[in-house]
């Protein structure tokens, strides 16, 4: 999630709040976000996306992907 400087701190609470964010990790970059959402089905993902993009402000650009595997999960790590 690619979000224009002002309104990183907004768009950061959004996805906190969201029931749908499973892990919010700020990147290097220029003020990105990676989100781990959950839904549904794909339906769901995209009228998650879609109000993202209505609702907060500085979206500049969002990648959305969905996962097929979890081929490896350490959380010793974490």
């Amino acid at each position: 999630i690619e979000t224009k400087p002002e309104h990183f701190d907004e768009a950061r609470r959004f996805f906190v709040d969201a029931d749908n964010t499973i892990t919010l990790l700020h990147t290097t970059g220029n003020c990105h976000l990676l989100a781990l959402c959950a839904a549904e089905n794909i339906d769901s993902m995209r009228a998650y996306v879609k109000n993202v993009y209505n609702n907060v402000p500085g979206i500049v650009s969002i990648n959305s992907h969905s996962i097929l595997e979890v081929v490896k999960f350490n959380s010793k790590l974490i």
